[in-house]
């Protein structure tokens, strides 16, 4: 048995690991036929109603078929579902937001087909080498969520990454973040730090574990809170200047010199929600947001008072400002900032082409131009599912994209940040690793502090089975090999196991799925209708070689002409051994190795990278 843990100290663990993204998004063969039709236009920019009516003609060609064989093909793919390891799909919290139970809308406990749904597109947009877009401002249905991460590295152990914070930060200044309605300004102010106390201020400086602000009348004293031994202190002055018209010696400068806080920088900083706390305490989250935060900002009424009536919101800030651009803003001095390149700028921009109709686009459906013609129903256990025992689970973290060592390629084995010059692309498509599961694995012990993150769940038992299927329509063989191919994995290597509900990191829900094809026959459908047996079930089984076959015959020229054979093997490849329930054979540390990094003590400091799938591979050879 080969062991892993060569050079173990200079690689960050993980329960995940990434399969590499696509060099480019292949055109399903929906693509080609648009093309005649197109124009010179591509298809973002054709009307809706033209997109549609092309894409009925292309399902009736194929319905139609060439001379006497059809090309379109409705059934369903049923589903066998087996759990492996302890699985539990969370539903809804009970009536005292403690217990989380089992997904059960009829009394049954059942897998949704939104979670099948999820589990099945990812892996499909992976075999096809389909595009990755970002959500649009109004849906999910995209494959990342394009902001601009923030940061903070004060600290940081590496010297290259903090000098970067201190040249981002230089030149912050006091400000005020002010707002009227829905429209948000910073504006200039007067600050000092007195040391020591200033006699007659409201309490020690640092004091607490959450940052504050006192008002005063023509003031305000700010404290960021201690972290640590590191402390701050500030008191905020407006700035006055003279009234001469008025014949008053000063006035406040509400509308002077202020700079637009565009919706960008708004919804940027907004969707920090790491700001005072490593663990997405949103507690925390509130405490330090300049918006929500009680104890940091004035509203209605008390704003209008404060702000001479000019402003019905107001809250202390430092900011870095370009001219009248405003770069980012914070509340104290050393305020987390935003990485000046987005998410969207480390994906290939071959990958997020939005003028390929890909496969996921054809078969999945694209919101905005038509329907997908796969449905997934919800998968009702049929047998076993006794529940394992009530407790609570370990921390169920959330994806920490800011930790970049983890989840950008790293150069000769050095880290790279969002905003590193060697512009590093995103490791690729997130999967869990499988392995074993016991009652310690996913079960807090009485002495483990009840932190965020934590609840009550009853899983079903290794052993239980669930049935579903997956309905489709008009497909193509190529589109339904294509669909296949998700379950074919399992067949290429019978270790091949999927992932489904919560707790992929503690290492539960490992399913195993049986899938078979069954076609319907449609002449037998309709004539059958009104016979005396009513609709009869005209679902055959049928051997799912062929389209498997067309799918792969597809993929290979396409990778042939776009030079990406290589790297498409390779992708399959990272697949097949992520996806591969044996691993905890090969490795004597599996569970060591695969584990969740923790933060007392600190094992995020030194930003180690983390290996590939295929380094990881290679090491047990």
């Amino acid at each position: 048995m080969a062991k892993y843990g060569k050079g173990q100290d200079k690689w960050s663990k993980a329960p995940y690991n990434f399969v590499q993204i696509p060099e480019v998004a292949i055109p399903a063969p929906l693509n080609d036929f648009f093309s005649p039709y197109q124009g010179g236009e591509n298809i973002e920019n054709m009307g809706t109603r033209h997109r549609a009516d092309l894409f009925q003609k292309y399902i009736e060609k194929n319905v139609q078929g060439e001379g006497k064989e059809r090309n379109c093909f409705s059934g369903e793919i049923q589903l066998e579902i087996t759990t492996e390891t302890p699985c539990f799909v969370g539903w809804k919290l009970d009536s005292q937001g403690e217990d989380m139970v089992f997904y059960a809308p009829n009394g049954t406990k059942r897998i949704p087909g939104s979670s099948i749904r999820g589990m099945v597109k990812n892996i499909f947009k992976l075999l096809t080498c389909s595009a990755m877009r970002k959500n649009d401002q109004d849906s999910d249905d995209g494959d990342f969520q394009n902001r601009h991460l923030y940061f903070r590295s004060m600290a940081s152990l590496s010297v290259d990454f903090r000098n970067y914070y201190k040249s981002q930060i230089t030149g912050v200044c006091p400000g005020f973040l002010v707002g009227k309605g829905r429209e948000y300004f910073i504006i200039p102010a007067n600050a000092e730090d007195p040391r020591p106390q200033v006699p007659g201020s409201s309490g020690e400086r640092g004091q607490g574990d959450a940052p504050r602000v006192i008002w005063k009348d023509e003031s305000c004293e700010c404290y960021t809170a201690k972290m640590g031994s590191k402390k701050h202190y500030d008191i905020f002055y407006p700035i006055k200047c003279e009234d001469k018209e008025n014949n008053k010696s000063v006035k406040y400068e509400w509308e002077k010199n202020r700079i637009h806080v565009t919706k960008e920088i708004m919804e940027d900083y907004l969707k920090d929600t790491k700001r005072g706390n490593a663990n997405n305490d949103e507690k925390k989250e509130r405490e330090w947001n300049l918006f929500e935060g009680e104890n940091l900002c004035l509203k209605g009424q008390d704003a209008l008072d404060f702000t001479e009536g000019h402003y019905d919101f107001i809250a202390p800030c430092h900011y870095r400002a370009e001219g009248e651009e405003l770069l980012h803003f914070g509340f104290g001095p050393y305020y987390r900032i935003p990485y000046q390149s987005d998410i969207a700028a480390h994906i290939p921009q071959a990958l997020q082409s939005s003028t390929v109709v890909d496969f996921s686009d054809t078969v999945f459906g694209r919101k905005e131009f038509w329907a997908g013609r796969v449905f997934f129903g919800d998968a009702e256990l049929k047998s076993g599912g006794s529940s394992i025992g009530k407790k609570k689970t370990h921390p169920l973290m959330s994806p920490n994209p800011t930790s970049f060592q983890l989840y950008l390629n790293s150069e000769d084995g050095k880290p790279q940040h969002w905003d590193a010059p060697s512009k590093p692309s995103i490791r690729g498509y997130k999967f869990y690793w499988h392995k074993s599961c016991t009652e310690s694995d996913w079960q807090m012990s009485a002495d483990d502090k009840d932190i965020k993150g934590t609840y009550t769940i009853n899983p079903v038992a290794v052993g239980s089975s669930f049935e579903g299927s997956i309905r489709f329509e008009f497909l193509t063989k190529i589109e339904l090999g294509a669909l296949l191919s998700v379950f074919d994995l399992a067949k290429k290597r019978n270790s091949v196991r999927y992932k489904i509900g919560m707790g992929k990191p503690l290492g539960m829900g490992t399913v195993k799925i049986d899938a078979k094809l069954r076609l319907l026959n449609v002449d037998m459908a309709y004539s059958s209708l009104l016979g005396a047996a009513g609709w009869e079930n005209n679902l055959l089984v049928t051997d799912e070689t062929l389209f498997l076959k067309e799918f792969r015959q597809y993929m290979e020229e396409k990778c042939k002409e776009r030079n990406c054979k290589e790297s498409y093997e390779m992708l399959c490849s990272e697949l097949l051994e992520i996806l591969d329930a044996k691993q905890e054979e090969y490795y004597a540390n599996w569970k060591e190795t695969t584990r969740c990094m923790k933060l007392e003590p600190n094992e995020f400091k030194n930003r180690r990278p983390l290996q590939t799938i295929s380094q990881i591979v290679s090491e047990r050879k």
